[in-house]
């Protein structure tokens, strides 16, 4: 006849017996969680908002940079345009009765 209460082998190791019933995934995800005070939270949000407001003033400078740099160029083109349709304002000698549209002298 079995007997119905066995002492267990002493070589073997034995269940503590907290862990006896526990889930081996509960116990880890318990230990793995992490309880963040108010501060804390409020604290993070801070830094998170501050981050995207500096976000936003950088693309905003940089938005800004290009449209300077866009007038300036356009100002240059404009600038380019205008200098080479200017006419010169005088003669370029007696014997030529026409403005001479270059700078060197005429030949005429």
């Amino acid at each position: 006849m079995p007997a119905v209460y066995q002492l267990p082998d002493a070589d073997r190791r034995q269940t503590r017996p907290a862990n006896a019933n526990t889930h081996p995934g509960k116990v880890i995800k318990d230990a793995q969680k992490v309880r963040r005070s108010k501060e804390v939270i409020a604290e993070e949000k801070k830094g998170r908002e501050d981050r995207r407001q500096t976000r936003e003033k950088k693309k905003a400078d940089r938005m800004t940079a290009v449209g300077d740099i866009a007038e300036f160029e356009n100002k240059l083109a404009l600038d380019a345009i205008a200098e080479k349709t200017q006419f010169p304002r005088g003669m370029c000698s007696s014997m030529c009765s026409w403005t001479c549209y270059i700078v060197q002298p005429c030949t005429l």
